[in-house]
């Protein structure tokens, strides 16, 4: 495989400029090689880093060449791979796809129309680590149109083909991302947005019901007209390929044409084929009808919504989308972070998300990460001596706590030995992952010695693009580690101020 993907690389690598018609030979041999290996998606012999770094400069440089015969090619490359590696592949698309993002931005409507035709049919077949946040990266914050356009429909893609397990890391991000291109100045991209909404609401019904009340009041009508309209109409496909009545998301009128993607993609949820590009849920997205609650009711909750929340004290469950954690109810009522009804829980572990205050105002008092805000609707009452008995020991107040992070040598042996080996373990990692990294940086400046006489200003460019990128890579591991220090610190009640032998 390596070696075949090699001799096609070097006829890329051979014939530049007015050559090209050689180059669409080599990127219709690689497309074949691509093909021949259906099947093979859990073979890492075949899908291997080594092929990887093989292709990765040829194919950057034909996806940016400026002839449309090449790039229509090079997407069908695209497709060959993805259908035939699926998953096998993600790292492999992750490394190019900065240069599709730029080639999308392109001003030639032709070449970045076979890239995008290309990546519609990528999206159902291979899933890419880190993709969602570029693009919401992008959908946001990009001052093209056009790069915010092609970036929110690529949003709803990887909703409506990802599975929820996929993308569960990345739905805070997906949520605020969907929020602000609601308001955008393109009308397309407030079309996507819309669309994304009700993407977003199929893996998370109650994260939808909370987003929506975040919009201004014009959006959520508009949002729930489609709702009610669709509730019933739209049909949907099934794991088995047949049209149920269950809700799906709604058919938004929209001035761009929908495009098509592969037919036969699988549903990663389920790990079966599918005839349906949507991973199959039953659940239905929760609505604040105007015909179930006027405008005043969604801006206060209800008494009854109140009165059926636990009272403060009572020892309780969360069932939350990570898991379910026990605790106890130490506030309900309203808040100014979000409308409807709450309740604070103080949890047994540090698996909460605050210390009982939100933004700057405060609820109730527990530790920092102890405290967590749900709906009445996610708690279950535990009143059973036995479920109290199974419930791990409270955690430190926040009296304790103080005086436990101030004098940190006041800590056992057994803890210190604890946190030692918590980052002993957290530090063999980050250098495995940067050794990792570099071993890669290393090959990828081999290959490019190995061409020094017969550099041109495009192979610059790509190498210059390459070093980008492996600086960003560096970059985001020494975020995390930072990230799973402080983890480790907060874990143990330690500040990295008080880690000192005085």
């Amino acid at each position: 495989m390596e070696k075949e993907a090699t001799k096609w690389c070097d006829m890329l690598d051979k014939n530049p400029g007015e050559e090209w018609l050689k180059r669409v030979t080599a990127l219709q041999g690689l497309a074949k090689l691509f093909r021949d290996q259906e099947g093979s998606e859990n073979d890492s012999s075949v899908w291997s880093p080594a092929l990887f770094r093989i292709l990765r400069l040829p194919i950057q440089r034909q996806i940016k060449d400026l002839r449309s015969g090449i790039t229509k090619e090079v997407g069908d490359v695209l497709v060959a791979m993805s259908v035939s590696g699926q998953d096998a592949v993600g790292p492999f698309f992750l490394d190019i796809f900065l240069t599709i993002l730029e080639t999308l931005n392109s001003g030639n409507k032709v070449i970045f129309g076979h890239i995008d035709v290309a990546m519609q049919q990528v999206f159902p077949n291979t899933r890419i680590k880190k993709a969602t946040q570029m693009l919401c990266k992008e959908a946001t914050k990009s001052k093209s149109v056009q790069l915010r356009e092609f970036s929110t429909e690529y949003v709803n893609l990887s909703l409506r083909c990802w599975g929820r397990a996929f993308l569960q890391k990345d739905a805070d991000t997906l949520a605020a991302c969907i929020e602000k291109c609601l308001s955008d100045a393109s009308s397309n991209v407030r079309t996507s947005a819309r669309s994304g909404y009700f993407e977003f609401c199929q893996l998370w019904p109650d994260r939808g019901a909370d987003l929506l009340q975040r919009l201004d009041l014009r959006t959520q009508k508009f949002l729930e007209k489609h709702m009610e309209e669709n509730m019933d109409s739209t049909p949907r496909m099934s794991a088995s390929g047949g049209h149920s009545k269950s809700f799906n998301a709604p058919k938004v009128e929209t001035s761009k044409p929908v495009r098509s993607t592969l037919q036969t993609s699988k549903s990663f949820d389920s790990g079966s084929p599918s005839t349906s590009r949507r991973p199959s849920t039953e659940k239905s997205i929760p609505s604040t009808s105007p015909r179930n609650s006027s405008p005043k009711a969604m801006e206060s909750p209800s008494t009854a919504q109140i009165s059926d929340a636990p009272p403060v004290g009572t020892p309780v469950m969360c069932n939350v989308r990570e898991g379910d954690y026990p605790g106890i109810v130490r506030f309900v009522g309203t808040t100014s972070f979000a409308k409807g009804a709450w309740c604070g829980v103080e949890l047994r572990s540090a698996e909460g998300k605050n210390d009982g205050s939100v933004g700057g105002q405060r609820y109730f008092n527990c530790p920092k990460n102890y405290g967590l805000f749900v709906r009445p609707n996610q708690l279950t009452i535990l009143d059973d001596e036995e479920d109290e008995a199974d419930m791990p020991p409270p955690p430190p107040s926040t009296q304790q706590e103080s005086r436990r992070t101030s004098r940190g040598a006041e800590q056992g042996d057994e803890d210190w030995t604890s946190m030692g080996l918590d980052l002993l373990h957290e530090h063999k990692k980050h250098i495995d992952a940067v050794l990792s990294q570099l071993r890669e940086e290393m090959e990828l400046l081999a290959d490019f010695e190995r061409m020094q006489d017969r550099l041109t200003k495009e192979r610059v460019v790509t190498y210059n693009e390459a070093m980008r990128v492996c600086v960003e890579h560096r970059d985001d591991l020494s975020m995390e580690f930072k990230t799973a220090v402080q983890t480790c610190y907060d874990k143990y009640g330690i500040s990295h101020d008080n880690l000192s032998l005085e």
